[in-house]
């Protein structure tokens, strides 16, 4: 009895096995038949003849063009638009806003220079002058601290270039 058993097991082991090779013999025959059956309108960027050769042609002659070209739009746009960097005098700062305005409104009338009230979290910065050059706000601080605000400390901001 258990001889006709191995047997018979034997021969669901080489079924098994015949399945399997055919299944795969049938699926790359089926994977090869659907290339040789693409329709002329379909593109596969991964089997186009000679991509190196078209790529490298161009890109290589056409560098050094787009590079000026790049630098010529940048250079192109008006100065008076780009950002600068300007000195300012800050000389006061408070969480309270109406005095911070209070004080812009007594400093500006005293001094010549813009002063504009500035919010960065969580204070209203009272700050004077727009200067392209730091020694003019050194000038101011020193004038800032003879009327009283001896904590008067130059910083660097951003401003526009047609502006002062």
């Amino acid at each position: 009895m258990n001889a006709g058993r191995i047997t018979s097991e034997r021969h669901v082991w080489r079924l098994a096995v015949v399945v399997l090779v055919g299944v795969s013999v049938l699926a790359a025959g089926a994977v090869a038949g659907r290339r040789d059956r693409r329709s002329a309108n379909e593109f596969d960027p991964l089997g186009f003849p000679g991509d190196d050769s078209v790529v490298t042609a161009h890109v290589g002659a056409r560098t050094a063009d787009t590079l000026h070209l790049v630098r010529a739009e940048t250079l192109a746009v008006s100065s008076d638009s780009l950002p600068v960097a300007v000195w300012r005098v800050q000389f006061y700062a408070t969480t309270d806003l109406a005095e911070a305005e209070d004080l812009r409104e007594r400093a500006a009338a005293v001094l010549a220079d813009t002063v504009t009230v500035e919010f960065e979290t969580p204070y209203y910065k009272v700050r004077a002058g727009r200067f392209a050059d730091r020694d003019e706000a050194e000038s101011l601080v020193v004038k800032l601290r003879a009327m009283g605000y001896e904590s008067a400390w130059i910083v660097r901001g951003r401003g526009d270039a047609g502006e002062r």
